[in-house]
């Protein structure tokens, strides 16, 4: 009975040691957060990895990865307008044929930009380029391959947390996911 008491008494205490650290780390990283202010020639770039799959009756099997990078054209009051490239891919497992499919999407983007407050945007991309679907079972290649023109639009969030990187999200429609996370590398 003594260990299990002295057990969960090391529990509480590592709980409340991590808990403290990352209280610490969060208040360091906000008193370090940059304005997020676009000005015109800033470069930027977005990572991330999607957190769904495409629709109903398909499943996650590998996350799906996008990068854009984008260049600052115009800066106006709190807002910019960026252009540059968005790469998506995914891959999914399609339950009714039990195979994966391998989704991208490519192409050039726009980006809207508006700063909210000193460390966070909310921006609006629209993305027009091409749809690759490959299904993985060539029997069934004809009729599930959707490969075509095609666009995305998607809305969301950045947080700056340091002069140089962000961390945002975002929600939309286009490529292989409809809700990612992503870091920003200002570059």
């Amino acid at each position: 009975m003594n260990d299990n008491n002295n057990n969960f008494l090391k529990k509480v205490r590592m709980r409340k040691l991590v808990s403290s650290i990352i209280v610490i780390i969060l208040s360091l990283t906000t008193m370090m957060a940059q304005n997020s202010y676009r000005e015109t020639g800033n470069i930027t770039i977005d990572a991330g990895l999607g957190l769904s799959s495409l629709s109903g009756g398909y499943s996650l099997v590998l996350p799906p990865v996008k990068v854009d990078a984008e260049y600052t054209l115009l800066s106006f009051g709190a807002g910019s307008l960026s252009v540059g490239g968005y790469f998506s891919l995914g891959v999914d497992k399609y339950s009714s044929y039990d195979m994966d499919v391998t989704t991208f999407l490519v192409g050039p983007m726009s980006c809207v930009r508006y700063a909210v407050t000193d460390n966070i945007d909310i921006f609006g991309k629209l993305i027009v380029g091409y749809v690759g679907v490959s299904p993985s079972d060539s029997l069934v290649n004809s009729y599930i391959r959707g490969s075509h023109a095609g666009a995305g639009a998607y809305v969301g969030g950045t947080w700056y947390f340091s002069p140089k990187m962000g961390l945002g999200g975002e929600i939309g429609y286009g490529g292989p996911t409809l809700f990612g996370l992503h870091l920003t590398f200002k570059i």
